[in-house]
């Protein structure tokens, strides 16, 4: 299992302000957190910096000196009880993973009921990706990225979190600041549709049922 936390600006939410934004909408200061596939950490020291205290990192590689850290494989079992957690967190990570289904019963069985889990994934809906798919069959973030393994569409990943979870809100994140299309009606480009066009990524929080 392997995130994109380290990758610039456009691979994954925007220096991970998005991603506290909701952390701080969602999820009590007091809460206990795990984050799933951190990296170097920049996301946790960020949550940490906003009053969030007791978070959990975790990866399959030793990337980051954030502590407590635990070492182990998303796909695989994961390393705690049941119901330690009031919030899970992975930014980037479940189209790493070759069983996301496995991903969001493991999360549900660490979370306590009703607590949220909050991820991204690439915008499959946006603009260039559908281009991509189009002419060659491929979304272009991975067909660019052999690390990408699994691809969604809404279909497929509300059926991942099936009987689990609860979709408590959808958006996009990362958008392209070049005008496509020269569109510059100041409505159309505040937009919920614009925004899915523009995206890079996409964020959501889903609530354990």
């Amino acid at each position: 299992m392997i995130s994109d936390n380290n990758l610039p600006l456009g691979s994954c939410i925007s220096n991970f302000g998005k991603a506290a934004s909701l952390l701080r909408k969602f999820v009590p200061l007091f809460a206990d957190i795990l984050d799933v596939g951190s990296g170097s950490g920049a996301f946790l020291r960020q949550a940490r910096s906003l009053g969030f205290s007791s978070i959990t990192a975790s990866d399959c590689e030793c990337r980051t000196d954030f502590q407590p850290f635990f070492l182990f494989d998303a796909e695989k079992e994961w390393l705690f009880k049941e119901q330690s957690f009031d919030a899970v967190t992975a930014w980037n990570v479940l189209e790493h993973l070759w069983n996301p289904r496995h991903f969001f019963e493991e999360a549900h069985r660490v979370m306590k009921s009703g607590g949220v889990l909050l991820f991204s994934i690439p915008n499959y809906l946006n603009a260039r990706n559908r281009i991509s798919f189009f002419f060659s069959g491929e979304f272009s973030r991975y067909k660019s990225n052999e690390l990408h393994l699994t691809a969604f569409t809404s279909a497929t990943l509300r059926r991942a979190w099936g009987g689990l979870f609860t979709l408590e809100q959808q958006g996009y994140a990362g958008l392209h600041k070049r005008r496509m299309w020269k569109i510059s009606v100041w409505l159309l480009r505040r937009s919920a549709f614009f925004k899915m066009l523009r995206g890079e990524t996409i964020f959501l929080v889903l609530r354990r049922i």
